[in-house]
């Protein structure tokens, strides 16, 4: 399975059981998701909508779950154990211009 195949930042994010990460969107990236081990939700919301999506996501069947700019989202570990999360996201995060903003999910 091929992740990301250009440019971008791949990071590793460890959430505890319980631990929701998150709660933002992007205006100019993509960010693209898998758990690895453990199990989460992953809450998308397109921001001209009211409800969210949640994408279940389990380490025992990889699956990707693309969120483009300008929906917000956030992950929620909804097992019993650590949930691995591997990110691609389309731009090298800058703290200068971190194109990240808060919202509610």
């Amino acid at each position: 399975m091929e992740f990301a195949n250009e440019g971008g930042q791949t990071f590793i994010v460890t959430i505890k059981p319980g631990q929701t990460r998150g709660g933002h969107y992007h205006t100019r990236k993509s960010e693209h998701f898998t758990v690895v081990s453990g199990d989460a939700i992953l809450w998308v919301k397109d921001r001209m909508r009211e409800c969210p999506h949640p994408y279940v996501l389990h380490g025992d069947y990889w699956h990707i779950v693309v969120v483009p700019p300008l929906h917000a989202h956030s992950i929620q570990n909804n097992g019993k154990t650590d949930a691995i999360v591997v990110v691609w996201s389309s731009e090298v995060f800058s703290a200068d211009d971190p194109d990240t903003y808060p919202t509610e999910i």
